[in-house]
């Protein structure tokens, strides 16, 4: 792709898939004011109806055509692909957000709804994207918008056939992307963790998807329209709305499987003991487990904010000027980060009311804001004799080590067998 090639969003026909509601609404609206036309499909004639007034009452301008289609019904797409075709002419930019979820065990899943899943966020995106994108390539000019899931990069437990759905679309977008390099069609794919919208609603699953993100990283529908808009205008491959939740994305692959899972199963392996007498379901499963990890992981997190302040707000410890400058940290703002993270990870660890897929993010943000406070001082380790303190033979050794420094090691350790204890229920 160009490297200067941009979505022809201003002045054109944009389609939108799911547009009554959520996410797709606000991406109307906030489109409004720089298309040409809008084609607004969704299930809910009604609701369409209400948001076309809405839009022309404020872009009296505005071309905007609503289709109320099924898109888990191939025919009904194809019905509204030519009515599109007849009444709005080329569609410049293709806005692929209309999406379904299922929260349910695997084999406990209804099929009637996981095959309509399937056919909303597979066969629908590739059914439209294979049906417009190939004049977007004659003209030399087009927009593919992708609305994907964090689902797609990772798992997540009791929604097999959701996550499934969307890993097809991180696929899919990933090799169309590809495939379209040179064309002068944009494709992004958008990534969103939790948004206010009623797709956990419809999805059976208040509250959040059960082994999804945090909902502390609950973003509003329009912040995600926003973020997701200024991604696709600058042509970024994958955009992750929410500063929070794009940090932890981006953090995840650099995570083992092992450490940073989707999440536990939600059904336990084995029957809860009567005495506890915890309710049943994800949130009697949340106060069951959590115990010793999150009593290993906040001793670390404590023995992190002693130790790093030792290292570096006592002046007998201050390290070697001669070290690379990551690992020189020692003052007050260097530990008062620490401290404040720290403080950060206590509050995850033992924040009331978690879900289950709280507190499996709990328990791996916590493990990574300590192990990564030490990180500093790793070159420490690997530096022996008199160049590791400015006072030689001023600290007592452990195996070599001065023992200010032993917690950069075993603390790490700690976090992992934490996490690795919260793994197994403990």
């Amino acid at each position: 792709m160009a490297g200067n090639a941009r979505p022809p969003i201003d002045d054109g026909a944009v389609l939108i898939t799911g547009a009554s509601a959520g996410i797709g609404r606000e991406l109307a609206v906030q489109l409004a004011p720089r298309a040409r036309m809008l084609v607004l499909l969704a299930r809910r004639a009604g609701r369409l109806d209400e948001l076309r007034a809405s839009l022309l009452a404020r872009q009296p301008r505005l071309q905007v055509l609503t289709l109320s289609v099924d898109l888990s019904d191939e025919n009904d797409v194809e019905r509204a692909l030519a009515e599109a075709g007849e009444q709005a002419g080329a569609v410049d930019v293709l806005v692929n957000n209309a999406g379904v979820g299922d929260q349910a065990l695997a084999d406990q899943a209804d099929w009637t709804r996981v095959r309509n899943m399937l056919r909303t966020n597979v066969l629908a995106v590739a059914q439209l994207t294979t049906a417009l994108v190939p004049a977007m390539v004659k003209r030399g000019r087009g927009g593919v918008l992708n609305m994907g899931s964090g689902a797609g990069l990772t798992v997540m437990p009791a929604a097999a056939a959701y996550s499934a759905s969307k890993h097809f679309m991180h696929g899919f977008s990933e090799a169309l992307r590809a495939d379209l390099t040179g064309t002068g069609v944009v494709v992004t794919q958008v990534c969103p963790g939790p948004v206010d919208s009623e797709f956990d609603q419809i999805a059976g699953s208040a509250g959040g998807m059960t082994g999804g993100p945090p909902q502390l990283l609950r973003i509003s529908a329009a912040q995600c329209a926003r973020e997701a808009l200024a991604g696709f205008d600058r042509g970024v491959p994958l955009v992750f709305p929410g500063r929070a939740y794009r940090i932890a994305m981006r953090a995840l692959p650099l995570l083992p499987r092992a450490v940073a899972p989707p999440g536990r199963p939600v059904r336990h392996p084995h029957p809860p003991r009567r005495r506890r007498r915890s309710p049943s379901g994800p949130a009697g499963r949340a106060g069951r487990s959590m115990r010793i990890s999150r009593l290993i992981l906040s001793g670390a997190a404590i023995g992190t904010i002693i130790g790093t302040g030792r290292a570096d707000l006592n002046a007998t410890h201050v390290f070697n000027p001669a070290w690379p400058p990551h690992a020189r940290f020692h003052n007050a703002t260097g530990w008062g980060t620490v401290t404040g993270s720290q403080l950060l990870a206590l509050w995850l660890l033992w924040r009331p009311g978690q879900q289950a897929s709280d507190q499996d993010t709990a328990v791996t943000t916590a493990a990574l804001l300590s192990a990564a406070a030490w990180v500093p001082f790793f070159p420490a380790l690997a530096i022996s004799g008199a160049d590791v303190e400015d006072e030689p033979g001023h600290l007592p050794r452990v195996a070599g080590v001065p023992v200010n420094l032993v917690p950069a090691a075993l603390i790490p350790a700690g976090c992992a067998l934490g996490c690795l204890l919260h793994r197994h229920g403990r």
